[in-house]
């Protein structure tokens, strides 16, 4: 079974109409870094002998995913997911809310 797994390709584009030197990137927030490493742990849960990740876990998780980097202005731009899955994964959140 499949589920909504999350990539992020960030760009910085340089404000060439800015007459001042740019300003350095600022860090991202913390929670961004603790994501990175709550996702690590995740892919080694599912990867790892034993593979403990139930597909309402990963499903979860993504979701999570989803709030927490819209929280950081990092959105979804593009959704390859078999319309399925989509519905599918929707099914399944609906199912978690009743429990």
């Amino acid at each position: 079974m499949s589920a909504e797994d999350w990539m992020s390709i960030n760009v910085k584009k340089r404000k060439y109409h800015l007459k001042e030197p740019e300003e350095p990137m600022p860090e991202p927030p913390e929670d961004l870094h603790q994501l990175v490493r709550e996702s690590d742990r995740m892919r080694e849960r599912a990867t790892g002998p034993g593979r403990s990740v139930t597909y309402e876990e990963w499903a979860d998780f993504a979701q999570d995913i989803k709030a927490r980097l819209g929280k950081a202005n990092i959105l979804t731009t593009l959704d390859l997911r078999p319309e399925e899955g989509k519905i599918r994964d929707e099914k399944v959140r609906a199912l978690g809310k009743h429990r």
